[in-house]
């Protein structure tokens, strides 16, 4: 078997920054694929002809979405059967005109996934901040292409939220943290709750809001940089391969927030969730202490009482 390639390794390695598109959209005969009503007649054309020139391309698009889990183009390749069999709808001419616009919208958002993977990619290699520039703005054409409603769209909005903290953490530009975290928060107000991606989305954006803190001293960034800590940790019980990490970002953050409004209560969490994180952790207690004191030093001596 050929090695991976570099597209491949990094997608594999860095699922979270293309959650749920590489399978979905990279499509292997994209260039082979019509490009949908270049040649189709418009007027002066019976609709039965119109549903017999459409039929081999939803065929193929019906492959298509097979293969990328559309099932918009499920339900289009339906109601052109439905139309073919019983003459149903008031105007088939212009309803197949309307699925043929939807057809091209997919092709479009099709060539915008395949672009922002390729820039990302790029970036990856050179690390060049206009390769950065470039993913971002494949990424926010691909946004553009998606309707809320689509599956996609949070994990969309989440990778253009991730590209600007990199674009933050290499400029020090503040309005490219805020729009960060504007860009997770939508994408966590679309997030299914059951979706085994959410925690890890909770999580940047918990660190995203840490950071911001760290900038400006908002308690309400703290704040809400708890909760969402704490909910990326409800949805990962005991036995879950993060629930170590979640737990160490609970607790750092926690202690912050101890020393700030000197509430015990988060200091007597923050250690709880620190002795949970020394028990998942099967180390050396020289190991143990190593990470305490690199993690959360304050915390890591009342801790270290307790062994």
């Amino acid at each position: 078997m050929p090695p991976p390639s570099i597209k491949q390794s990094h997608r594999e390695r860095n699922g979270d920054i293309v959650v749920g598109t590489p399978d979905a959209y990279d499509d292997p005969y994209e260039d082979t694929l019509p490009r949908v009503g270049a040649t189709l007649p418009r007027r002066n054309i019976s609709d039965s002809i119109i549903a017999v020139a459409l039929l081999p391309l939803l065929l193929c698009r019906l492959f298509f979405s097979i293969l990328t889990n559309a099932p918009s183009l499920l339900r289009l390749v339906a109601r052109h059967k439905e139309r073919q069999q019983d003459g149903s709808g008031t105007n088939p001419k212009n309803d197949a005109n309307s699925d043929v616009a939807t057809v091209n919208v997919e092709l479009s958002l099709q060539e915008a996934l395949t672009a922002s993977h390729d820039a990302f990619d790029q970036f990856l290699t050179s690390q060049r901040d206009e390769d950065l520039e470039g993913s971002i703005k494949s990424w926010l054409n691909a946004l553009k292409l998606r309707p809320v409603s689509h599956g996609i769209h949070p994990s969309i909005l989440k990778n253009v939220g991730k590209l600007l903290r990199a674009r933050f953490d290499r400029s020090g530009d503040m309005g490219d943290l805020d729009e960060s975290i504007r860009h997770q928060q939508a994408a966590l107000s679309l997030w299914p709750t059951d979706d085994p991606t959410r925690p890890s989305a909770l999580s940047n954006l918990g660190n995203a809001l840490r950071t911001r803190f760290h900038q400006q001293g908002d308690m309400a960034d703290l704040d809400e940089s708890v909760r969402r800590y704490r909910e990326a940790l409800s949805l990962q019980p005991k036995g879950h391969a993060d629930r170590p990490n979640s737990l160490n970002s609970l607790s750092g953050v926690l202690e912050i927030r101890f020393h700030r409004n000197g509430d015990k209560a988060d200091l007597e969490e923050s250690m709880h969730l620190c002795q949970e994180v020394l028990s998942l952790l099967t180390m050396s207690e020289s190991n143990h202490s190593h990470i305490l004191n690199q993690t959360f030093p304050p915390v890591s001596a009342a801790v270290s009482q307790t062994y």
